[in-house]
């Protein structure tokens, strides 16, 4: 039996690591949604968001609070969505177009990624620069957030391409 054969195509495997890995970091930013919206604070003033919102975020407010709840339920529909594209009844999907399967996948990704580059630039600018913003938090965001949103797009980048490459042409 071949390797190929015995292990699963390369765009399975694809699947399987881009599966892993999107869930993982989804389900993390989840949990931390949910932790925020139960009162927990670790991380919180730490977060890369303007000082009025952040203040918002601090005092546990009720906008605040709607706010983490909403992104929690946007994360438990990005899993299912993650599941759904990867998981072996995906062939059951294939009457929807591959790119509108892929679109969220895909453009999670360009966001994801995006964002970690532009801020990334923006917290190299503040801390070395004196552009205007706070160094501590830019130093946060270039050390923490920036690489975990980074990851996190790469992951669904890697979502998207395992499921292009383990579909049939």
């Amino acid at each position: 039996m071949s390797a190929p054969t015995r292990r699963g195509s390369a765009g399975a495997r694809w699947r399987r690591l881009g599966l892993r890995s999107t869930l993982a970091f989804t389900g993390l930013y989840g949990a931390m949604k949910v932790y925020w919206a139960l009162g927990g604070s670790l991380l919180l003033a730490q977060t890369p968001v303007p000082a009025e919102a952040r203040k918002k975020l601090i005092a546990q407010d009720a906008e605040a609070i709607t706010s983490h709840w909403q992104f929690a339920a946007l994360v438990a529909l990005a899993l299912v969505y993650a599941v759904a594209v990867a998981g072996p009844w995906g062939h059951r999907l294939r009457r929807i177009p591959r790119w509108i399967l892929l679109l969220p996948a895909v453009l999670a990704f360009l966001a994801m990624t995006a964002r970690a580059v532009l801020l990334a630039v923006g917290d190299v600018g503040v801390i070395w620069f004196g552009w205007q913003g706070t160094v501590h938090l830019a130093w946060w965001d270039l050390l923490l957030w920036s690489p975990y949103f980074l990851l996190w797009g790469l992951a669904w980048g890697l979502l998207a391409w395992g499921h292009r490459r383990a579909a049939p042409a």
